[in-house]
């Protein structure tokens, strides 16, 4: 059997990241925090035109990085793909199909795409806990802002400038609420603070499918309204105790430590789903809105480690082997983007035959 070459770099060494990365298609990373240990392993794959994945949700690094190597990884058509995991594939490939199947029905656009989160089961590690405070609460003031706003992640894109008033409607959804295309109580969705964003990037990156003004909201189904009320009030309280030093202190020391994750049981026991909606413009005649209905699942793996492996993989086989094939299917051939606009439906296709679903169902047709 081919031997597997091994290579040793320190993220502290370029000369050593250079050497490892050189013979490389793409590198996968998935150390965080990324704004401790991102940037070396980033810029390496730059100088050796490596393509480049990680599993970051942290926004205000992920916006240094594109201000600072956006315009070299486009001339170098050098693909960077943050968020390839769990945040925020399954959010970003199944908005893309259902804003591509309602281009192919209506003509156009949809008018707002809204995702979904339903019944999950996995777990976490030390490593995602020190993530998502870095990304949260520990980047300094004026990046933490930046990052907050919801379209912050469509820099660089040649978007064009969103008001206030849009980036307010478009905020992150803070508290229950019914979502009538899903026909369910909702509560704020953890995950909704990348995912959208991310969501928001493809667009912003790709108009001419999702089109110049594209919406999107991300919240979690909850079984009833007072479900909901509850979950929306628990978020609340966490994230307000989360912004006291003392508060992210004790969440560290009762989560894993950095380097353990949940056990290898867990992982193959887990599942999720993601369910995606793209709501058509009022029909001219009827002033009916039709509708598009998709959902992303896997029965057997958890979200965070099992699943995040397989999409991460098969992202990273989608730059290194069908780069031509990407492109064809209007994805693009470099920069920083996004899994729908790195892979798009080339990386639905491997993510398919791993077993995972990412399906277009039948529309529903009826107003909303």
């Amino acid at each position: 059997p081919q031997t597997v070459p091994l290579y040793v770099a320190d993220v502290t060494d370029p000369a050593s990241l250079d050497a490892a990365f050189k013979d490389a298609a793409v590198v996968l990373t998935t150390a965080g925090p990324y704004t401790h240990w991102g940037t070396p392993v980033l810029e390496a794959a730059l100088r050796t035109g490596t393509h480049y994945a990680d599993l970051t949700a942290e926004v205000p690094w992920m916006l240094n990085m594109m201000d600072k190597h956006g315009v070299e990884a486009t001339a170098k058509g050098v693909k960077i793909v943050h968020c390839a995991g769990f945040d925020s594939q399954p959010t970003d490939l199944i908005s893309h199909l259902v804003t591509a199947e309602c281009v192919a029905r209506t003509g156009a656009p949809p008018e707002r795409v809204f995702t979904v989160a339903g019944k999950a089961k996995g777990g976490f590690s030390g490593g995602t806990i020190a993530s998502l405070l870095a990304a949260m609460y520990e980047a300094p003031k004026a990046a933490l802002a930046r990052g907050a706003h919801p379209y912050s992640l469509t820099t660089g894109t040649g978007a064009k400038a969103v008001s206030d008033q849009v980036a307010i409607e478009e905020g992150d959804p803070a508290g229950a609420r019914w979502c009538e295309p899903a026909a369910a109580w909702t509560a704020p969705f953890v995950m909704a603070f990348i995912n959208a964003r991310v969501a928001r990037r493809s667009a912003a990156l790709r108009p001419g499918l999702y089109g110049s003004e594209y919406k999107h909201t991300e919240v979690m189904e909850m079984p009833g309204r007072f479900a909901a009320f509850a979950a929306s009030a628990a978020t609340a309280g966490f994230a307000l105790a989360l912004k006291l030093p003392f508060a992210r202190h004790a969440l560290r020391a009762i989560a894993p430590k950095q380097g353990t994750g949940p056990s290898m049981a867990l992982c193959k026991g887990g599942h999720w789903e993601m369910r995606g909606y793209a709501v058509a413009r009022p029909d001219p005649a009827s002033g009916k809105r039709r509708m598009v209905k998709g959902v992303a699942a896997d029965p057997g793996r958890d979200p965070g480690y099992w699943g995040t492996s397989r999409m991460m993989l098969d992202l990273g086989l989608a730059l290194a082997l069908d780069g031509p094939a990407c492109e064809a299917a209007g994805c693009l051939k470099g920069g920083f983007l996004t899994p729908a606009t790195a892979g798009g439906a080339v990386l639905v296709d491997r993510l398919r035959s791993a077993g995972l679903t990412f399906d277009v169902l039948e529309e529903d047709g009826t107003t909303v």
